[in-house]
């Protein structure tokens, strides 16, 4: 059709490729209705020329001649015209095809002789295969991740049961051992005063060892929380940990007069617990800051130190996953349907901040609402 048009003259060639362009974006309908209008106009046409010119020299034969030649001729033009018309319906059937193979490239390209209503259809069916495989792409980072991180919660909860053996081995076990050499210590002594001195000891190492029990119990499971709420417990956790590691921190709780669920409580605790265990092993910090508060609808921990920081992206992107503690805090904050925000920077500092739908407010404001609508109906009451 190009080299057609370029054969024609100048000022003709715009016009051309304007009858082109519109017989190309007419609906099928209209194409195949203009066809075959054309060809019954032109059979009528060469049938009146025929017979004019021809009519007193045609006999049986050459009239059967004609007519057949005519309906061949017909057939051949009708059966050019419908098949580049529905040629538009093959680049969908390829394509539905190739997609079927597993194919999730093919796209649906625009033929020559295109339709308006089945180029909309390609262009909806190549959206919907692009959209599929963006979806398919994120499925698969998706799986990725999650086998990642569940090799990895596999691998801490292996380091979690080594320490706690360790703990119990390093001191229950040895404080243990202490107390039975010392009970044997004692059956050989005669001396009374050095009997009770030996008692004496083996009871403050008695007293010692269930001091430690109670704290590794205490960290797999804090009674305090479940008794007296996440305040209680954050600011007890925080005494034990200033205790344990020398490090002051301060601790302030605005807005929880009410508790909380118990999924919540225990969700913002872990999280604080681990952002605590990090600055311990990592930060090198002088001071701790822990905010709790109640916002509007909301609930929002900030746990904040002035350690050696760190670059939080390449934390996260190591191969061995070191930073799962940063996706478990993550994690943690996803599941109660928040968000969990680091910031970390060399030389300043860590601060980690939470912020949590507090479905309590929910519960208050329906409660509210009811009473309300309580009053209303009983005006007299």
């Amino acid at each position: 059709m190009a080299a057609r048009s370029e054969s024609l003259p100048l000022q003709l060639q715009p016009r051309a490729v304007r009858l082109r362009d519109f017989l190309r974006d007419l609906p099928l309908f209209q194409k195949l209705l203009i066809a075959n209008t054309a060809l019954v106009a032109l059979g009528t046409v060469f049938g009146y020329w025929f017979t004019r010119h021809y009519a007193t020299q045609t006999n049986a034969w050459w009239t059967v001649v004609v007519g057949v030649s005519s309906v061949a001729v017909s057939l051949l033009i009708n059966s050019v015209i419908l098949r580049a018309a529905l040629s538009a319906i093959e680049p969908l059937r390829q394509t539905v095809e190739q997609v079927r193979r597993g194919n999730r490239s093919a796209r649906v390209q625009r033929p020559f002789f295109s339709d308006p209503d089945l180029d909309r259809l390609g262009q909806t069916l190549n959206r919907l295969l692009d959209t599929v495989e963006v979806q398919q792409h994120e499925l698969e980072a998706q799986l990725r991740r999650v086998q990642a991180l569940s090799a990895a919660v596999i691998r801490a909860q292996e380091q979690e049961r080594r320490r706690i053996a360790l703990e119990l081995h390093d001191e229950a076990s040895q404080a243990l051992t202490a107390i039975i050499v010392g009970h044997r210590v004692i059956d050989q002594l005669e001396d009374i005063k050095e009997v009770r001195k030996q008692s004496r000891a083996l009871r403050e190492l008695t007293a010692a060892t269930l001091d430690d029990l109670h704290r590794l119990i205490v960290e797999l499971r804090p009674g305090l929380l479940e008794e007296r709420g996440l305040g209680p417990a954050i600011r007890w956790h925080a005494s034990e940990f200033s205790h344990r590691f020398g490090i002051p921190v301060q601790v302030r709780v605005d807005g929880l007069q009410e508790r909380l669920s118990a999924e919540i409580e225990t969700g913002l605790f872990r999280i604080v617990q681990e952002a605590l265990t990090n600055i311990a092993r990592h930060a090198q910090a002088q001071h701790v800051r822990v905010l709790l508060q109640r916002i509007t609808a909301e609930i929002m921990v900030v746990v904040e130190d002035d350690g050696v920081g760190f670059d939080v992206h390449e934390v996260r992107t190591e191969a061995d996953l070191p930073g799962l503690g940063l996706i478990g805090m993550h994690e943690r904050a996803t599941a109660l349907h928040g968000m969990c925000c680091i910031t970390s920077h060399s030389g300043v500092g860590t601060r980690v901040e939470v912020h949590i739908p507090d479905s309590l407010a929910g519960v208050c404001a329906e409660a509210k609402e009811e009473a309300v609508d309580g009053k209303d109906s009983n005006p007299g009451s």
